[in-house]
């Protein structure tokens, strides 16, 4: 199992360098492993970690099948918190593709179960999901609804990269409303926290 997680991590750092050949390599023997294991849970992991890396690399419809193995991986394994992250990651990588009713299922799903088992950061996230899934489907009011439940989450842990990312988002959701009062004093928030 440590085998495993070393080779997701070194997989995760490969592809932070751009070795994507390295990482892939890495995400696949760190699914072998855990394959040779019978550890479902953490054949989720390595799948959704693997969803990543190809998101990282522009390839959404493979970082989608990743994704989906991760979810299915998850299910039935007990791992709640587990399987609600590869939903956001299945809803993720809908609305990458385009299919943001689809994303908006999915990521409903996450944000309710990530509650429940109490992630807080990855509830956090979901809601971010959620807030652009709406936002790509012109429903501005909802969007910005969304985006502020994350940001607040984000700063309720102190979570500042999340935060300072979403109220950029949420600044679009204000500008795409109409509201550029709003969006440029969000725009400027996120600054600050960046700065």
């Amino acid at each position: 199992a440590a085998q495993a997680g070393i080779h997701q991590r070194c997989g995760y750092v490969s592809a932070r360098l751009g070795n994507y050949e390295a990482a892939h390599a890495h995400m696949r023997h760190a699914l072998s492993i855990h394959a040779e294991r019978g550890d479902r849970a953490g054949q989720g992991g390595a799948h959704n970690a693997f969803a990543v890396v190809l998101y990282n690399q522009g390839r959404d419809a493979d970082a989608l099948d990743q994704a989906r193995q991760a979810l299915e991986a998850y299910t039935g394994t007990g791992d709640e918190a587990g399987r609600a992250l590869a939903l956001n990651s299945v809803g993720w990588m809908y609305t990458r593709l385009g299919d943001h009713r689809q994303a908006l299922r999915y990521c409903g799903q996450a944000a309710d179960l990530l509650h429940d088992v109490g992630n807080r950061e990855g509830e956090a996230s979901t809601l971010d999901s959620l807030g652009y899934a709406h936002q790509q489907l012109g429903n501005h009011a909802e969007s910005v609804t969304w985006f502020q439940r994350a940001v607040d989450l984000y700063g309720e842990i102190g979570h500042r990269w999340g935060y300072a990312e979403t109220l950029g988002r949420l600044g679009d959701a204000h500008q795409a409303a109409g509201d550029l009062g709003k969006a440029r004093t969000t725009w400027e928030e996120a600054l600050a926290v960046l700065d």
